[in-house]
Order: structure tokens, then C-alpha cells, then sequence
């Protein structure tokens, strides 16, 4: 990947257990460079609104909700700072999740951000999402065919995590900052 990577807040968490599927051929060639880069060590900047997931120039690709401006959304927005406050809390250092960072993914940080999605601490940007049942399934799978650092690629078993029982939130409600984090 060639320009520089940019990530929205809920797209970190969108990457741990992203394994291939997408809206299209174009949303997952993009995405593959991105993981590819990601994984050579490539940073990318936490940005609010559109990000290289959701555009980008060298492949052609726009991703379908971006081109309806139904990405744009105070649900969107919440999500960011859901994912954003969640990682902050149960990550934390040495990375700072705030917009304007910059972040380098490593095989140890994001096995990090695995168990703590998988023990449902971070997962509170994911309710609602379209995708949630399937990254439900594939953290409940340890993970299994992943593509950011897979440890099953490696020879590496992936580890097994405790799941909890799915949260339900109403977005119209959205949790108080005090209601965050699963603990």
C-alpha cells in the first residue's frame, strides 16, 4: 500500500477478526493491502470519518455505505468512540487511541486486542453491526483464518478464549462513558 493508512476508531477492531469477507472483490482487495501493509509494519493514523478501509485510490474502491453517506452517522461516530474509550481502557499504553495517533500493529499487540475482544471488553462499538454474529463466530473459532498476524499461518494455535454472552445495546440509548467497559 502506497498512501499513508488511515483507521477509524471501530475499523481497529473490525481488523482482528477480519478473514476475507467483504461487501465486494474491490472492498477486499483493499483490505488485503492493508492488512499486507499492517503486517510490514506499516503505521496508520486514528482518524474520525472516512478512512483508507473505506476509500481508497489506489484500488479503485469506495465502499458502498460511503457512497450513500450512510457512514456518516452519529451510530458511526459513537461506534469510534465506543471502540476508541474501550481500547484506551483495557489496552492502554504503550499505544495513545485517541484521533491524530498513530498506531503500528505488532502479532503481540493485536493477540492483545483478541482476548480482549474475545472476553467481550472491547465489543461494545460492535453492537448493532452488521458483521457482529460473524466476528461473534470467528472469535469463538480463536480466530481461526484470520489474515492481520494469524497464528494459525504460523503454525502458532491460537488461543482459546473465554466468550461471554452477547450484549445487546440500544443505539438510540448509547452508554454513558461510565458504562463502557465489561469488566
Amino acid at each position: 500500500m502506497k498512501s499513508a493508512i488511515t483507521l477509524r476508531g471501530h475499523h481497529l477492531l473490525c481488523l482482528l477478526t477480519y478473514i476475507g469477507a467483504g461487501y465486494s472483490e474491490q472492498f477486499k482487495e483493499n483490505l488485503n493491502a492493508i492488512v499486507k501493509a499492517l503486517e510490514r509494519g506499516q503505521s496508520a493514523r486514528i482518524v474520525a470519518g472516512y478512512d483508507s478501509i473505506c476509500h481508497n485510490e489506489s484500488t479503485f474502491f469506495a465502499c458502498p455505505k460511503r457512497e450513500a453517506q450512510r457512514c456518516q452517522t452519529l451510530h458511526e461516530s459513537e461506534m469510534d468512540r465506543l471502540a476508541l474509550a474501550a481500547l484506551s481502557h483495557h489496552i492502554g499504553a504503550p499505544q495513545k487511541w485517541t484521533v491524530g495517533n498513530h498506531l503500528v500493529y505488532t502479532p503481540a499487540l493485536t493477540e492483545k486486542m483478541r482476548e480482549a475482544f474475545a472476553q467481550g471488553a472491547i465489543r461494545r462499538a460492535c453492537l448493532g453491526c452488521p458483521w457482529e454474529s460473524l466476528c461473534t463466530t470467528i472469535a469463538q473459532n480463536s480466530f481461526h483464518q484470520t489474515k492481520l498476524f494469524a497464528p494459525w499461518e504460523t503454525g502458532k494455535k491460537a488461543p482459546v478464549f473465554p466468550f461471554p454472552k452477547p450484549l445487546h445495546l440500544n443505539p438510540s440509548n448509547p452508554p454513558k462513558d461510565n458504562e463502557l467497559f465489561i469488566n
